[in-house]
């Protein structure tokens, strides 16, 4: 069987090769180049059109996700505990929401003290402001792998998931976030600028942009995760100040000129760029 197979695979080109060696050699000639404009023609023709429908296809691609897709977005998860039924808001994020460096807490925790949440924090004003009842699950040092969708490793203790935590609010119509600094180095970076000649050198602006790389797709998840929360919350999402003034001169002793101010301002403004990035459902900012 095998042997016939091969004998019937082969026989067209061979049957082919019989009826060009019959033909007078001017015949033979006309044929053969008949047949390569012929293959010559219908590669172009499809080159032409693929070439025509490929800038409108790739018109709408801002990212690799428009390019390839998306996989379906892994749901929030839970945790244990009884749902808080009269938490209208839920904050999340870092030292930003936690209000780091205010005034404790009238009776903190031993999670709110290790997360060095305020009284003063923006949450806590919030709730003031309107009578709610607002859930601050930010923490120090807090980053979306690390604190939000993660567990965050604070000495001797472990702040648990803030996402999973939200989950219990099931009826908070409202999610704050404030998070990107700690993911980026924000810190790291600000202290090496200081102590460098300048702070827009190949090797520092690589690392904050991989930094800056690396937060967007964290980011990203972070906002497909909440949009599947039951309660479908509205997300306001917050940008960060700019620290640097008109006048930097009062730190010069710490080696911040201006020069660097606005290096670091401009790093600031892309991160801020990523955090208005467009989500799948409407977010807002502030």
């Amino acid at each position: 069987m095998g042997d016939r197979g091969g004998r019937r695979a082969g026989s067209p080109p061979l049957a082919a090769w019989t009826g060009l060696r019959r033909m007078p050699p001017g015949r033979t000639v006309l044929v053969l180049v008949g047949g390569l404009a012929l293959v010559t023609a219908v590669n172009a023709i499809g080159f032409c059109l693929l070439a025509a429908s490929t800038p409108q296809a790739l018109r709408n691609v801002r990212s690799l996700q428009d390019l390839v897709g998306d996989s379906p977005p892994d749901p929030a998860p839970r945790a244990e505990g009884p749902p808080l039924g009269d938490v209208r808001a839920v904050a999340l994020g870092d030292s930003t929401a936690a209000g780091t460096g205010n005034r404790p807490l009238p009776d903190p925790s031993d999670l709110d003290r290790a997360c060095d949440r305020s009284a003063d924090s923006y949450p806590q004003a919030l709730a003031r402001a309107n009578d709610w009842n607002v859930l601050n699950l930010a923490c120090s040092g807090a980053t979306v792998r690390d604190g939000i969708l993660g567990a965050q490793i604070l000495g001797e203790q472990v702040a648990p998931l803030q996402i999973a935590q939200a989950q219990r609010a099931a009826a908070a119509s409202v999610v704050l976030v404030s998070v990107g600094a700690n993911d980026v180095r924000w810190s790291d970076l600000v202290q090496l600028c200081a102590i460098s000649p300048s702070c827009d050198d190949r090797a520092s602006t690589a690392y904050f942009q991989d930094r800056l790389a690396r937060f967007a797709l964290d980011y990203r998840r972070l906002l497909r995760i909440l949009a599947t929360l039951p309660q479908h919350p509205t997300v306001v999402v917050n940008e960060y100040y700019d620290p640097f003034g008109a006048d930097v001169s009062c730190l010069a002793d710490e080696g911040l000129t201006r020069q660097k101010a606005e290096v670091l301002s401009s790093r600031l403004a892309a991160l801020n760029a990523v955090l208005r990035q467009e989500p799948r459902r409407p977010v807002s900012r502030r």
